[in-house]
This record gives structure tokens, C-alpha cells and sequence, in this order.
């Protein structure tokens, strides 16, 4: 590349061609301009392109960046295309300049607008990709969060496409609600309660000890004269062998004499004997008497398995879905029983070694038993029975509370109380809306039967109570049978009769839980927890629609809200009245008579008392002039005479209506006559000056007098009511929202 240098010869040319460049260069400098926009231009459209690409997902990022990069180039290309496709002057301009300078492609000129356009297109590139990849990044971070949202409005927009699926999945989500209440509470309770069974159970096992060796005590007691005679005998011969006789003849003689000296020897030496013999056993009569009276009571005690479990499977799981029989053997009472004295027995021999001394004497050796006795326990051999305790407390929930235990210590009552409450009213509320649900869902599967006769009889309130009822009861005969079942695997022992079992389904599902029947708890395990819970709760459901039922059928047969028991106390105050002194006188009392006793009004007749109700509501309006300005009574006799057609046919009921409508209508009347005297008033000065500018018209005058006869012939009071009068034998009818009189 050659760069051709002017000489100082040639100042003139230089001079000349120096402006022709200048103008070669600012052309090429418009078309450079017009390049760059065309490159942004592409380059923001293959963005777009690139970018709506990307977000449908047709293109991976090594792909768009390979398009870019061509894009680019088609850029470039067009670029040098487009300056070459410029004007034939400027070209041919150009061309003379570069000639007469010596500036072609590669002169520093064309250089530096090359790489200057060079480096914008870089930076846009730049630019772009980072824009792209924030862009895809934006869009994937979006269907991200979209796709996370996707449930969240699948539940939002559930309760309305599925609202019988969704509320029987809000009745089973709070019926397990309250399941894992009673359970989580059950599982505190057992571990509060346990420890003092615990220690109950040890007494008892002592006590029964303590009896055990002082029976051997009662045994010699009862044997203490053998024992004394045997000991004299005893003490008898050996004085006899000591003694001798040397003369065979002499004991011939005196025979009978020394007879009669050993028989007094003996009965004096036998007595003695008993004596001291006796005497020698009062110390343990004494004792034997002592631990009778502090033992006999507390071993006469069964011991109990509420809270706890004492079994040799201690290492098994306390969740048990399917117990075995062997499970169930080793749970039942008895079997419990013998093994906690087994274990409690191991450990107190254990402990009479360890406190027994080296050649002690008979009194440490009382002592060292008496000490193992009181420190042994059979603690290890139990642990909480989780699945009683959950049942214990879910009957105290449901108010069934059969009564066979209850918690003894401090801690246990106050838990008891407080969360007891608290899931008292819990499980109203919960039971009284399934139940709600449930009846909610049957009426309107009826509603949708294309049966008449089905429609009619289900929709009839009689028939729907007959209808629950007849379920709970098939509900409670079946749970009746399988208790039977249950009481049969768990307690065989047990003989309980059909009518029995019927007889206990009856006092649980009634929440009555009378107590002489009930679960035994040392045989419940968390499997008959769940089970007996949810079918508790179902049997309560049914219940609860039952009793919605009968609910539902009063209704149909109390009387209406214009003959009810609120209505008619509404109408009362309580003041000291003649001559009783504390009976109830009406608000606006008859004249010698109670209109609701009257026999002159059918208190059984709706069109009666709808009468009666409004001459009331006409009474509290109180219309005495001038009406207030707020227009609350006009309002309220709006309201008094709106509502359905009264068709009465109680003349004297009529008439006070219609003295009422009068006297509503005479100060109605007085006030249309008071605001047309202010409009009046008020229009003397503008006829006035219409009158001395010459623009008065009498005819003015006669339409607002006609206007304002025609606002006081009728006064509009909204509300479709028919009034028939009889007074005086004129019949007066008025037209619904209109109330037509005659003139004073």
C-alpha cells in the first residue's frame, strides 16, 4: 500500500484537492452514518428474531451466538455493498480524489471509519449477547416461578370447578385434625400419668409381699398351744430320763401316792409352761397385727394398665398396624399382671442381696427385706401405652368419657382441663359444620333427581328425618357386630350377649358412655386407635345430620316470624302491672283487652298478623307535624307499607289501619300546603320584577296551582300494598305505590 505525498510544487493542486476530499470525506462520512444505522438496525432485529427464538426454545445459546456472528457478517458485507452502491458523483468525486491524493481503500482515512464502524459493531454484539442472555435468563426464572404457581392456582380455582369433592375434603381434613389432637395430647398425658400407675403397682406388689411373709407368722400363731405342749413334753421327758428309781419294791408301795404328787407336779409345771410359751409369741402377734392393718387394704387392690404397658415386648414398636395374637395375649391384664410381679420380684431379690449384711442376725435381716421391699419396681418392665391414652382423651373430646379412668395427678387434670375445652368446643363446631356439609351436598343431589316421586318424598323435611335416622341406626347395629368381633379376639374370656354389644354401640354413638361397658385400654393398640376414631367420627357425622334433620322438620312446623316467640316478646316490656304485680304489659296495650288473646283476631291467620305487625310499625312512626326534614318517617311508612298483599279480612283491624292512614295523611296533606306557601312566598319577588319588565304570565300561576293541588290530591309512598277501609260504607281502594283521599 503506497501513500502518494504532496510536493511544495504543487501547493495549489494540494489546496484544490484538499477541499475536493474534504467533500469526499463528509460523503463518505453521511454514508458511513447511514451504514451504522442500518447495522444497528439488523443487529436489533436479528435480537429480536434471536430472542423469540430462544424463548420458544428452538435455539440453544451456541446456536444464537453462531447466528449473531452471521448476522454480523451480512452487516459487514452490506455495509461495504451499500458505500460501494452510493451516488455516481460522489463516486466518480472519490475516485478523482483518491486519485489526484493518492487515498484508496487503504489509506488511514478509510482506516479509521473501518475500524471504528469495526468497534461499534463489536460493542453492539457485545451488547446484544448480554442482552439475549439476560433476556433468556428473565424468561426461564419466569416459567420457573410459572411453574410453582401452577399448583398454587390449581387449589385456588379448585373449591369452585370441584366445591362437593372440596368440602368433603375439608370435612375429612378437620375430622383427622382432631384425630392428631387427641392423639398428640394422649401421648403428654401418658407420660404424665404413667410414673404414678407406676408407683401404684409397686405398692401393691409390696404389700402383698409383706402379707406373704408374715403369713408364715399366722400359721404358727394358730398352732401355738401344739407348739407349747410339745415343747413341755419335750422338757417333761428329759427330767424324767435324769431321774431313777434304785428300788423297784418301793415304787410298788407308794404307787399311788407318788401318782398323785406327779400328777399335781405336772399341771403346775404345764401351766407355767403354756405361760412363758405364750408369752414368748406376743411380739410377733403384735407385728402380724401391725402389717395386717397397713398391707391387707393395698394388696387387695387389682392392679391397673391404663397408661402403661408391661409386657416382654417392650422392644417392639408402639405404631402397631396389625397386632399378633401373641401381642395380644402378652397385653391382656392378667398376663400383664404376672409379669410385672415377675420382674418386680427379680429386682427386689437383687436388692435383699445388696442390703443383707454378713452373718446378720434375724432383726437386719427383717430389715434389709423391708428396704428392698419399699425400693423395688417393676418400672422396667413397662412403657407408655400410647394407644389407650389417645383413645382416653379422644373420648373426653366427643363428651363419651366412659369413666373407667382418669388422671391422678395435678399435671394431668390441668391438661385435661384446658385442652379438653378448648377441643370441646373444637369438635362442635367441626361436627356441626359436616354435618351442614353433609346435608348441604344430599339436598342438592335430590334437587337434581329426575324422579318426582323420589324428589317429593326426599325433599319432604318428615321423610329426611326418617331417612337419617334409619341410617344411624344401621350404622350403630353394624358397629355393634363388630365390636362383638373385637371382644371376641381380644377378651375371650369375656361373655357378653348380642343385646349387650348393641347395647354399647348405642351409649357411644349417643355420647352418652354410661361406663359399664367400654374398651378395655390394656388391649388397645394405636391400630384400634385410628380405627375406632374414624368410625367414631363418622358415626358422630351422621348424628349430627340427624339431629340437623330434626331441626329442619321443627322448623317446618314453628310458626313464622310475625307469629314467633321473638316477635311477640319484641312487642313487650317488662313492667310491675296490676295485679300480679310481675306479669308483662304490652308496648301499645287495647283498651280493657290483650289483642294477642282477643277473640276477635286469629292469631293462627298470617294475613292477621302481618296486619297487626304493620298497624304497629304505623303506631311507631308517631306522624305528628311537622314531619323531620331528613324525611326518616316518610322512609319509614315506606318501609311499613311495602311488602306482599295483605288480604285480612278482620274489620276492626281494617279500621285502625285506616284511622292510622288518616291521620298519616292529614299531616302529609299539612305539609305539601306549608311547602307550597314557601314556594309561593318565595316567587312574589321574581313576578314581581318579571311583572314590572312586562314578562308575567297569569298562566305561570295556573300551572303551579294545578302542580301543587296535583302533589296534595296524591302523595306517592312506594311499595305494593292493597288497603281495603270500610268507613262509614264508602269503600276506598288504593292503587299499589299510590294512596288516594278525599279532600277535607
Amino acid at each position: 500500500m503506497t501513500i502518494a505525498t504532496p510536493t511544495a510544487a504543487d501547493t495549489t493542486t494540494n489546496t484544490a484537492s484538499s477541499s475536493s476530499s474534504s467533500s469526499s470525506n463528509g460523503e463518505e462520512d453521511v454514508v458511513t452514518h447511514e451504514n451504522k444505522s442500518t447495522t444497528i438496525t439488523n443487529t436489533s432485529s436479528s435480537n429480536k428474531i434471536t430472542t423469540s427464538q430462544q424463548d420458544d426454545g428452538h435455539h440453544p445459546k451456541e446456536e444464537e451466538e453462531e447466528d449473531l456472528s452471521n448476522q454480523m457478517k451480512k452487516n459487514d458485507d452490506n455495509h461495504w455493498s451499500s458505500s460501494s452502491m452510493s451516488t455516481p458523483s460522489s463516486k466518480k468525486n472519490t475516485s478523482s480524489s483518491s486519485k489526484r491524493d493518492g487515498v484508496g481503500i487503504g489509506s488511514p482515512l478509510v482506516q479509521t471509519v473501518v475500524s471504528n464502524v469495526t468497534e461499534t459493531a463489536q460493542t453492539i454484539v457485545h451488547t446484544t449477547k448480554k442482552n439475549t442472555r439476560h433476556m433468556v435468563q428473565t424468561s426461564k426464572s419466569t416459567i420457573e416461578s410459572n411453574r410453582w404457581l401452577l399448583p398454587l392456582k390449581w387449589i385456588m380455582h379448585f373449591p369452585r370447578h370441584w366445591p362437593r369433592t372440596n368440602a368433603i375434603l375439608w370435612v375429612v381434613l378437620l375430622l383427622w385434625l382432631l384425630i392428631l389432637i387427641s392423639m398428640g395430647i394422649g401421648i403428654k398425658l401418658a407420660q404424665v400419668e404413667s410414673p404414678e400407675e407406676i408407683n401404684e403397682n409397686d405398692a401393691i406388689v409390696a404389700a402383698r409381699t409383706m402379707i406373704n411373709r408374715y403369713r408364715l407368722t399366722s400359721n404358727r400363731l394358730l398352732n401355738v398351744t401344739q407348739i407349747c405342749w410339745n415343747e413341755f413334753r419335750l422338757q417333761d421327758e428329759e427330767q424324767q430320763s435324769l431321774e431313777q428309781m434304785t428300788e423297784e419294791q418301793q415304787q410298788q408301795q407308794q404307787q399311788q401316792q407318788q401318782n398323785e404328787v406327779v400328777i399335781q407336779v405336772n399341771v403346775t409345771s404345764l401351766q407355767q409352761s403354756l405361760t412363758e410359751c405364750v408369752n414368748s409369741f406376743i411380739p410377733e402377734v403384735e407385728a402380724f397385727d401391725e402389717a395386717s392393718n397397713n398391707y391387707s387394704s393395698v394388696a387387695a387392690q387389682s392392679m391397673s394398665f391404663n397408661w402403661n404397658r408391661c409386657w416382654p415386648m417392650r422392644q417392639q414398636r408402639q405404631l402397631i398396624l396389625y397386632p399378633t395374637m401373641e401381642m395380644i395375649e402378652a397385653a391382656r391384664p392378667e398376663a400383664q399382671a404376672d409379669y410385672f410381679q415377675q420382674q418386680w420380684a427379680i429386682v427386689q431379690q437383687q436388692l435383699y442381696q445388696d442390703y443383707l449384711p454378713v452373718n446378720a442376725t434375724e432383726d437386719e435381716e427383717l430389715e434389709a427385706f423391708q428396704r428392698s421391699v419399699q425400693d423395688a419396681t417393676g418400672a422396667d418392665a413397662c412403657d407408655e401405652n400410647l394407644g389407650a391414652t389417645a383413645w382416653f382423651f379422644f373420648t373426653i373430646m366427643t363428651t363419651v368419657g366412659y369413666g373407667n379412668q382418669a388422671p391422678v395427678t395435678d399435671t394431668g387434670r390441668l391438661i385435661v382441663v384446658s385442652a379438653g375445652l378448648l377441643c370441646l368446643i373444637l369438635f362442635g363446631v367441626i361436627l356441626g359444620l359436616c354435618g351442614y356439609v353433609i346435608l348441604a351436598i344430599f339436598d342438592d343431589a335430590v334437587s337434581r333427581l329426575n324422579c318426582g316421586i323420589v324428589k317429593t318424598c326426599l325433599g319432604n323435611p318428615i321423610f329426611g328425618l326418617l331417612l337419617w335416622g334409619t341410617i344411624w341406626i344401621i350404622f350403630a347395629f353394624s358397629m355393634a357386630q363388630d365390636f362383638q368381633y373385637w371382644w371376641e379376639v381380644r377378651l375371650p374370656e369375656v361373655n357378653y350377649t348380642r343385646l349387650d354389644f348393641l347395647w354399647f354401640s348405642f351409649i357411644s354413638f349417643s355420647t352418652i358412655g354410661l361406663g359399664d361397658y367400654y374398651l378395655p385400654p390394656e388391649v388397645m393398640f394405636s391400630s384400634d386407635t385410628l380405627k375406632y376414631s374414624v368410625l367414631f367420627m363418622v358415626g358422630f357425622v351422621i348424628l349430627s345430620t340427624f339431629f340437623g334433620k330434626i331441626l329442619e322438620t321443627l322448623a317446618y312446623f314453628v310458626p313464622k316470624k310475625h307469629n314467633s316467640l321473638e316477635h311477640r316478646l319484641a312487642k313487650t316490656r317488662v313492667l310491675a302491672c296490676w295485679p300480679w304485680g310481675w306479669m308483662p304489659c304490652e308496648r301499645t296495650p287495647q283498651v280493657g283487652e290483650d289483642r294477642y288473646t282477643d277473640n276477635t283476631v286469629d292469631t293462627d291467620n298470617a294475613d292477621d298478623q302481618a296486619l297487626l305487625y304493620r298497624i304497629d310499625r304505623l303506631r311507631e312512626l308517631k306522624p305528628d307535624p311537622p314531619l323531620e326534614e331528613d324525611g326518616s318517617q316518610h322512609r319509614g311508612l315506606v318501609s311499613a307499607l311495602s311488602g306482599n298483599s295483605i288480604h285480612s279480612m278482620n274489620v276492626e283491624l281494617l279500621e285502625q289501619e285506616a284511622a292510622l292512614l288518616r291521620e298519616w295523611l292529614a299531616v302529609v296533606q299539612h305539609q305539601a300546603q306549608r311547602a307550597r306557601a314557601k314556594r309561593e312566598a318565595a316567587a312574589l319577588p321574581v313576578h314581581k320584577e318579571q311583572e314590572e319588565d312586562g314578562q308575567y304570565d297569569d298562566n305561570d300561576d295556573d300551572e303551579e296551582a294545578e302542580k301543587s293541588e296535583e302533589d296534595d290530591d296524591i302523595t306517592p309512598l312506594q311499595g305494593n300494598h292493597s288497603i281495603r277501609i270500610n268507613n262509614n260504607n264508602n269503600n276506598k281502594s288504593t292503587e299499589p305505590g299510590l294512596l288516594q283521599h278525599e279532600q277535607p
